[in-house]
């Protein structure tokens, strides 16, 4: 019922309770006691209620954070096409070992060094085992993702998706007849032959002279690593090369060595490509449909911006997504097909992102106690060299083995 005195419209509303103000009484003092006695009873029903304001300020922060990311990823595009650096040269010496290792790094650098947990978490589990001592050139030769946080603007036009297993993110060196493994810290984890430009001894001379450097995922259960990418094959770079290059440059260079997929004498390892899809619904869906690698065993997903170049670095590239892909539903708004297993633990992304790095600040505490405790000892890394045995055939029969699932950092 509307009451109206003059120019003034005043909304009579009947109360359940005996306190609801007298509409009877004065127009504008009615008002007044209707609102106040609204607020005040919006107080007295929930004390603990969020201000109406604060959804749209969290939002508003999103955003922002959302907007700075997206900036970003303009930045770098326009800042890789700048760069110029002898990639070969680099690769080269990184081969050969001649890079400084020790002598020139500064007190702030290792400070920085030091809260990467997953060089630590090497450190660690190297001096364990007994294996090769850290290379600081080796340090920061791998692209560094962010976690996906919100769909970007441009996803399924400009976007490329890679299934990742669990495994050992790997930097894999060939040349001078030798393949090592290294782990994204640096830490030189093993050696033993391969069918890579430059991976085995007994290769013709113009082919055991070059260098093949990638970037890859071992899968302790099979026994054979994943191809994320290529940053130089047989001395042909691709560092300056976009996504879709690169990715392509992978699948043509292990078809064309159909020997690098097979397990051999001289290549006990295969070589075989990660799984890229695109990044619309319907290309994800499928994707997760027929990943070569059981649910269990699917780590997450990769996603790489189509025009990114290979950026190694500490750095981490707001072009270079990951998330679990479980997730998707959450954080794109796409079905997945019910083979992805969901942990029963499992909440939302922004829980799940909070536990891993609280997670990841407690192996960094754990490894600087065990250091302290190391020093004050007096003891020291074992410096020992792993050969891989290409004779030794059999499960537990070659060096490479001791790296388990249950004593490798994961990725």
């Amino acid at each position: 019922m509307q009451k109206t005195t003059g120019n003034v419209v005043v909304a009579a509303t009947a109360m359940s309770t005996p306190e609801s103000p007298d509409v009877s009484a004065d127009p504008l003092e009615a008002l007044s006691a209707s609102l106040e006695f609204a607020a005040v009873g919006m107080r007295e029903e929930d004390p603990s209620r969020q201000h109406p304001r604060m959804r749209q300020l969290k939002r508003g922060a999103k955003k922002m954070l959302s907007l700075r990311q997206e900036k970003r990823r303009k930045a770098i595009l326009e800042s890789q096409k700048k760069r110029r650096d002898d990639y070969l040269v680099v690769a080269r010496k990184m081969v050969k070992g001649d890079m400084d290792e020790d002598g020139d790094v500064e007190k702030e650098e290792e400070e920085e060094e030091a809260r990467e947990s997953e060089e630590e978490m090497e450190a660690q589990e190297a001096k364990s085992l007994g294996q090769g001592r850290l290379r600081h050139s080796y340090r920061d030769q791998l692209m560094l993702s962010e976690w996906f946080d919100e769909i970007p603007q441009d996803f399924p036009d400009s976007w490329s998706v890679v299934a990742v297993p669990v495994g050992k993110r790997s930097l894999v060196v060939a040349g001078d007849g030798e393949t090592r493994q290294y782990g994204r810290g640096g830490r030189w984890l093993y050696q033993f032959p391969s069918a890579l430009p430059g991976g085995f001894r007994h290769q013709e001379e113009t082919v055991r002279g070059r260098t093949t450097l990638l970037d890859c995922i071992y899968d302790w259960e099979k026994r054979c690593f994943y191809v994320l990418d290529v940053m130089m094959w047989g001395d042909e770079s691709f560092y300056d090369s976009e996504t879709g290059d690169r990715f392509g440059a992978v699948a043509e260079k292990l078809s064309a060595n159909p020997e690098l997929g097979r397990r051999s004498r001289v290549n006990p390892y295969p070589f075989l490509a990660a799984p890229t899809f695109g990044a619309d619904e319907e290309s994800v869906y499928a994707g997760l449909c027929y990943c070569p690698f059981r649910p269990d065993r699917l780590d997450g997903l990769l996603c790489y911006h189509r025009r990114v170049q290979y950026l190694p670095g500490r750095k981490t590239n707001p072009l270079v997504l990951w998330l679990k892909a479980y997730m998707v539903p959450e954080l794109m708004g796409w079905r997945i097909p019910q083979c992805v297993e969901v942990p029963a633990d499992y909440r939302n992304a922004k829980e799940f992102v909070q536990h891993y790095k609280e997670e990841h600040e407690q192996r960094k505490k754990r490894w600087r106690r065990k250091e302290e405790e190391r020093r004050r000892g007096g003891g020291g890394g074992g410096g020992g060299r792993h050969v891989m045995d290409v004779d030794s055939g059999g499960d537990g029969g070659g060096a490479f083995e001791p790296m388990t699932e249950e004593v490798a950092a994961k990725s």
